[in-house]
Order: C-alpha cells, then sequence, then structure tokens
C-alpha cells in the first residue's frame, strides 16, 4: 500500500468521534502489521480505545532524548530517525515500534525520533493499556516482548 493510501485510512479514523468504532479498512490495515497478526478484529478494536492515532509531518520531534514519558509508539506508516546525541543510530518503518524502552523502566528517553517524513502511529500509554481487559493485556505484552527480542536478536537495539 502507499502512503496516501496509509494517510487516507487514519485520516479517516482521526475524524471519527467514537473511538470504539474504527474504520474496517482500518481495522485491516493495523491486523496485518507484525504486531498484530495474532489479534481478532475484536481485540483489535479494544487495544485502539487504549491509544491515540496520531499524525505527524516530516521533520517533527516524536521523543526528546532525556525527558520522562511512558508512551509506546508502533508506527502505521512513513518513517522516523532515531538518534542519540549527534549520532544517528537507526531509521525505523512502517511496523516497527519505539518507545518501548522508557514505557517498561519509567526512566528518561535515551534517544531521540524525528520524523523523515509525513507520519502516522498509534500512540500508547501504559495507564490506558492498564484499563484495557487482562487477556488482551496479556497477548498485547506478548508481542510487545516478541518484538523485542525480535530487535535484540538481530542485533538492532534501537535505543528509545
Amino acid at each position: 500500500m502507499d502512503f496516501a493510501y496509509d494517510l487516507r485510512l487514519a485520516l479517516r479514523s482521526l475524524k471519527e468521534t467514537p473511538k470504539e468504532t474504527h474504520d474496517s479498512e482500518l481495522l485491516s490495515y493495523i491486523k496485518d502489521l507484525p504486531f498484530f497478526i495474532t489479534f481478532t478484529e475484536n481485540q483489535i478494536n479494544e487495544i485502539l480505545s487504549a491509544c491515540d492515532l496520531v499524525k505527524v509531518e516530516k521533520g517533527k520531534t516524536i521523543i526528546q532524548e532525556g525527558e520522562i514519558d511512558d508512551s509506546f509508539y508502533i508506527l502505521i506508516s512513513g518513517q522516523v530517525l532515531v538518534q542519540t546525541g549527534t549520532e544517528e543510530v537507526a531509521v525505523l518503518e512502517k511496523g516497527q515500534c519505539f518507545g518501548e524502552m522508557a514505557y517498561l523502566t519509567g526512566e528518561a528517553r535515551s534517544a531521540t525520533i524525528i520524523t523523515k517524513e509525513e507520519c502516522i502511529f498509534l500512540k500508547f500509554s501504559s495507564t490506558l493499556l492498564n484499563g484495557l481487559s487482562e487477556a488482551i493485556q496479556l497477548l498485547f505484552f506478548k508481542n510487545f516482548t516478541q518484538t523485542i527480542i525480535k530487535r535484540l536478536s538481530k542485533g538492532t537495539t534501537t535505543k528509545t
């Protein structure tokens, strides 16, 4: 799918008033992301009720190194640059996540994340995720853990 299509889907969802009812195209698109492959449509709907869909233009800082925040992000479309100090550490793309270390530990961010192009994210906070059913939380954290393990096993330990 191209970026224009991704953007159209996300913008449609941003305009919706009831957060519990999400566009079926957006649900289908999100289900195809590696993180959500094992979730049913109803489970994805529940998870989407605990996150924000965020659109950010090119060149904007999403996470600033040193800040304290418990947000975790999944990139739906676009690319972001990961920097520590002035060093470029990695480029993340659609389907990848960032912010997981500060999300898990509650410590200050260890990297800065900047959009390389217009991006769309799912933004999660631990507070909202804690409000989900235990079954959904368990499945979410299982996938979350698998994502981190895959990243570590590939030797691409991106700091965020």
